[in-house]
């Protein structure tokens, strides 16, 4: 495996940020360009505000779902470059435009696919490896296996498994990966900011993993 993620197609990558005070009504197209979260450039695709929730969808990739408690900001496909991230430079400037007092958690997220031979097999072998139990058991046909790493910064939860292109049964299936890295606050927002901008240090730690468990 590559000393990065080119290995792997980057389908999308997301920012969490839980507190009781976050609220759905900061999600407004108009407000969000006022406080320059958004660039006034950008278009958004569709917007939906109720009393509950709020969904911002922009014509780039780049989504806001905001309910009572919870904010997420994804990208879809994002660019493979490091030095240029929209969402975790959104995410600050949006706890920086809508300071609370503390932020319960955070995630850094990022979800992969890759096309490998022998997808399934692959799973089978490096999760079950040659168990004494298997000798007497049925085949297994299926294992969507979930790890979770501690490390010095967060939890790092992967969970693994299976997709066929369109639905198609003939084509060969991708490995999936559902990367997730929790910070447990509380964090006052110098912390929040700060745990953000480390994302690229996330981003190496997942990469290590991953080699590991090639």
């Amino acid at each position: 495996m590559s000393s990065d993620l080119s290995h792997f197609g980057v389908e999308q990558q997301s920012v969490v940020l839980l507190s009781p005070t976050i609220s759905p009504l900061t999600i407004s197209p108009k407000l969000l360009t006022d406080v320059k979260v958004v660039p006034v450039e950008w278009r958004h695709r569709d917007a939906i505000s109720t009393p509950p929730l709020a969904v911002l969808n922009y014509q780039n990739g780049v989504s806001l779902h905001g309910e009572q408690g919870k904010l997420t900001i994804s990208e879809l496909r994002p660019a493979a470059s490091d030095s240029d991230s929209r969402i975790h430079e959104m995410a600050i400037s949006y706890v920086t435009a809508f300071p609370v007092p503390t932020y319960d958690a955070l995630g850094l997220n990022w979800n992969l696919t890759a096309a490998r031979d022998n997808a399934r097999e692959w799973l089978i072998e490096t999760f079950l490896a040659n168990a004494p139990w298997r000798a007497d058991a049925p085949e297994v046909i299926r294992v969507n296996p979930s790890l979770t790493f501690r490390t010095d910064a967060a939890e790092c939860n992967l969970r693994f498994g299976l997709v066929r292109t369109n639905g198609d049964p003939e084509v060969q299936p991708s490995l999936t990966i559902a990367c997730n890295f929790h910070h447990q606050g509380p964090f006052d927002l110098p912390k929040v900011r700060a745990k953000i901008q480390d994302w690229p240090a996330r981003k190496a730690e997942l990469v290590r993993i991953l080699q590991g468990l090639a």
